[in-house]
């Protein structure tokens, strides 16, 4: 099974869009090293509730676009 994603790079959204494709696995790679960082600092660090909070708002917010850390593996 093949997929495509086809773009008109001569149309300004259409190279918004693509530019947002073909950068999607390093915003995934940010949101996961971040997610690590924070539960690191949660589990090892003792941080403050907030830094829990935001954790819980990071999930939050990739659940409310129908996506998940697990979606690479």
């Amino acid at each position: 099974m093949k997929a495509m994603l086809e773009f008109d790079l001569d149309e300004p959204n259409d190279g918004q869009k693509f530019n947002v494709a073909s950068r999607a696995t390093d915003w995934f790679f940010v949101c996961f090293d971040l997610d690590v960082e924070l539960r690191n600092m949660v589990k090892y660090k003792g941080a403050p509730k907030a830094v829990e909070k935001i954790r819980a708002k990071l999930h939050e917010l990739m659940e409310d676009r129908g996506i998940s850390l697990d979606d690479m593996s």
